[in-house]
């Protein structure tokens, strides 16, 4: 089930619509029109597949601060 982008003409709302099956018709959730135009949108999506080498600076690593950090003293 998309979730779609809807810009309504009367009030200016922008808004996002479930979309369950098909449907006759989308409406404002502000003005309640049916005067609405369906948005192009795009999705995100990240292909950063680093693995993190540890905790932050200075947050906790583990019984004894056994990381090797500095900070973990």
């Amino acid at each position: 089930m998309p979730i779609y982008e809807y810009d309504c003409a009367d009030c200016g709302k922008d808004f996002e619509d479930l979309v369950m099956g098909s449907r006759d018709a989308v409406a404002c959730p502000k003005c309640g029109s049916g005067d609405v135009a369906k948005r192009f949108s795009v999705f995100g999506v990240s292909s950063d597949t680093r693995v993190p080498e540890g905790p932050p600076p200075g947050e906790y690593c583990g019984p004894g601060g056994g990381c090797g950090r500095q900070q973990c003293d």
